[in-house]
């Protein structure tokens, strides 16, 4: 008998590593398939075939349906290639620095609007927490992060520091300043 397996299409620092780890915690058998989309029209063109957005991550369950989350990244879309909807390096500053005041702004308000326990939602972790503590690693970086959003900044510390999870962060999100 073979056990079911996910496939999980992401990259070494990116929002799919926070899949991986609530597959790791939950036990879960996966094919990890990496594809690091922002290195490449072509690795954006083999991620096509999978999310037509071109966006890692995606979660293929066992029974063959398709996870995906676009919306999380909207503001990293715009800021890591700012070229794509400005023409100039006076443009491209432009919109790199609005877009990390906007995901300054956007980790304010969340912050605002929870009252976390020992994790955001409550005390038991959830993919959630995972995700925060990927994504405040990328830009404005957790320094920033830490003084926009000091309540979700305990949280993170707390996901940083599940001791399930240090093989994972070492191997696939090494950074954690």
């Amino acid at each position: 008998m073979t056990t079911a397996r996910y496939t999980l299409y992401g990259a070494a620092g990116s929002g799919s590593v926070a899949v991986e780890a609530a597959l790791d915690l939950i036990g879960a058998h996966y094919n990890l398939i990496d594809i690091p989309t922002w290195e490449s029209d072509a690795q954006r063109e083999r991620m096509a075939a999978v999310n037509p957005m071109r966006q890692v991550p995606a979660l293929l369950l066992p029974g063959g349906e398709l996870l995906t989350a676009a919306a999380i990244y909207a503001m990293y879309w715009v800021h890591d290639v700012p070229s794509r909807l400005a023409e100039g390096a006076e443009a491209e500053r432009t919109i790199e620095h609005r877009t990390i005041e906007r995901i300054a702004e956007c980790w304010r308000m969340m912050d605002a609007q929870v009252s976390p326990g020992r994790y955001i939602l409550g005390d038991t972790l959830s993919v959630l927490d995972l995700y925060v503590a990927v994504v405040s690693r990328w830009s404005p970086r957790r320094e920033r992060f830490a003084r926009e959003a000091p309540r979700l900044a305990q949280v993170v510390a707390r996901v940083d520091a599940d001791t399930r999870l240090t093989e994972l962060w070492s191997r696939r999100f090494p950074a954690s300043a």
